[in-house]
């Protein structure tokens, strides 16, 4: 069996395909200002380079290695209410294996390092890390927003991807 990686389904989807929000914008304009609105406070971000595919950071799908299962629980563990959230199930060999990269964290979170993916090296990444544990312990203390994925690493995929034949969970 295929690893997995997720991506959340997202919120007002049209069609079928998972795009980078820079083909979002041509394709499905309202689209894009939707979720594009998500970078507001860090609109730096999106103009961020991606060395291993010398791109821009919305020229890429954001996915995680780790089950969106643990995510939530801890989030619940620690305090949050959050309701159930669906996420597509994607078989990793069902990805061109080229367009795929790991970007971790490193310097506490300063820093992101992009390295090819070896599919047998997937399973390493299926944990919470510590330090995002720790982050939604202080935001909840704290009442502050949070980003979900914090210090997660992320498997990115310069393409897009077609949902039709992909499990959906709820967690």
């Amino acid at each position: 069996m295929s690893a997995l990686i997720y991506h959340m389904v997202p919120d007002n989807m049209q069609g079928e395909i998972l795009y980078p929000l820079n083909v979002l914008r041509q394709i499905h304009p309202e689209g894009y200002a939707f979720h594009a609105a998500k970078y507001k406070g860090r609109e730096w971000l999106p103009k961020t380079t991606i060395p291993i595919f010398d791109c821009f950071w919305n020229d890429v799908l954001f996915c995680t290695p780790v089950h969106p299962g643990k995510v939530y629980s801890k989030l619940r563990e620690v305090g949050y209410n959050y309701p159930l959230e669906r996420f597509y199930e994607i078989p990793f060999n069902d990805l061109e294996p080229e367009r795929c990269a790991v970007m971790e964290y490193t310097n506490g979170g300063k820093d992101k390092v992009y390295n090819k993916v070896i599919p047998s090296d997937l399973s390493a990444f299926d944990k919470l890390p510590e330090e995002t544990i720790q982050y939604y312990v202080e935001c909840y203390s704290k009442g502050t927003p949070l980003m979900l994925f914090a210090w997660v690493p992320h498997i990115i995929y310069r393409g897009s991807i077609n949902t039709h034949k992909l499990n959906i969970i709820e967690v």
